[in-house]
């Protein structure tokens, strides 16, 4: 019995280490080389392998709390330490950590989680987390008032999948191909299909790869009538205008909006420069005034927006 508890622990560490990385380099750790199948010595060895490659990659041998002046324990020495040394070793990690945390991205646990079994799962690589590792397989949904009704378009090259719930491990109801357009509402790095049932995962975590992207409102603010071009160019055929206070619907892209109309319909090519052509970058033409969640917005938005400035909608 001790001989297992003491595997479990070497196990356990291995892990933690991962997770407290992740928790600052969310790019770094592949979740899909990770296995968490603690009753396996295979496992323990293909863990520590991510590991150490990862610590190698993110130089933490420099940090403060590792360097050779202020500690005597090594990474590549955890595997034949005891768990004095690993408990002291994940003090260190602790320490290292709140250092860092508040210059790092949001980080929740619970939805990181979540976010990383839908994405291993996308790549046909099912995450079961040991009874030790607290998770959940569903967030809590939002009140009906709470519910933004967002138009969003299918950007990625192959079909995706539309889960029955916002896990990665629920069962495939469907799939959405690329150009198709739906409602939904965000929460997190997950879409609520509002019109149909389903959750669908809108990124891949790792890349940053965007799966689908959402639909735009802006409103024209320039005095001069803006143009409407057949293609994304100032040099393409001029198909129409738009005047001061006309509300318009598109996705962007780069420096211009592809047109649609409000429920996400295409048509033909219709496309708008935000900016006036020849004109200077820092005056626009076009202005987003989407409506936007105050509590899932970025806390540099919410800044902005506290200040009084409309720019929180464009950035």
């Amino acid at each position: 019995w001790y001989s297992v508890v003491k595997f479990m622990a070497k196990v356990r560490f291995t892990v933690i280490c991962l997770f407290i990385l992740d928790a600052i380099f969310p790019r770094r750790v592949n979740w899909g080389q990770i296995d968490l199948r603690y009753q396996y010595k295979k496992a323990l060895q293909q863990n520590y392998k991510v590991l150490r490659r990862i610590w190698a990659e993110v130089l933490m041998e420099k940090a403060r709390e590792f360097r050779v002046e202020y500690t005597h324990l090594r990474l590549e020495n955890m595997p034949a330490s005891g768990q004095k040394d690993k408990l002291e070793f994940i003090k260190l990690m602790q320490r290292w950590y709140q250092q860092r945390f508040h210059n790092a991205d949001p980080y929740e646990p619970l939805s990181r989680r979540r976010a990383i079994a839908a994405t291993c799962l996308s790549s046909g690589h099912k995450v079961q987390y040991p009874p030790w590792i607290l998770h959940d397989k569903e967030e809590p949904s939002k009140k009906p008032e709470q519910i933004l009704r967002d138009t969003f378009r299918v950007c990625a090259k192959g079909p995706i999948n539309v889960l029955a719930d916002k896990s990665g491990t629920s069962e495939v109801i469907g799939s959405k191909n690329c150009m198709d357009s739906f409602v939904g509402h965000v929460e997190g790095d997950w879409i609520m299909l509002l019109d149909e049932p389903g959750w669908i995962f809108r990124m891949i975590y790792e890349t940053r790869e965007k799966l689908v992207e959402k639909q735009e409102k802006y409103r024209v603010v320039s005095k001069q009538p803006v143009a409407v071009m057949q293609l994304p160019s100032q040099n393409a055929q001029k198909i129409g205008t738009k005047k001061f206070g006309d509300m318009v619907f598109g996705y962007p892209d780069g420096d211009w909006v592809e047109l649609t109309d409000e429920k996400g319909y295409s048509g033909p090519p219709r496309f708008m420069d935000m900016f006036p052509p020849g004109g200077s970058r820092a005056h626009r033409v076009l202005q987003n005034s989407t409506k936007e969640d105050y509590n899932s917005m970025p806390e540099f938005k919410r800044l902005i927006w506290f200040l009084g400035s409309p720019e929180h909608l464009t950035m």
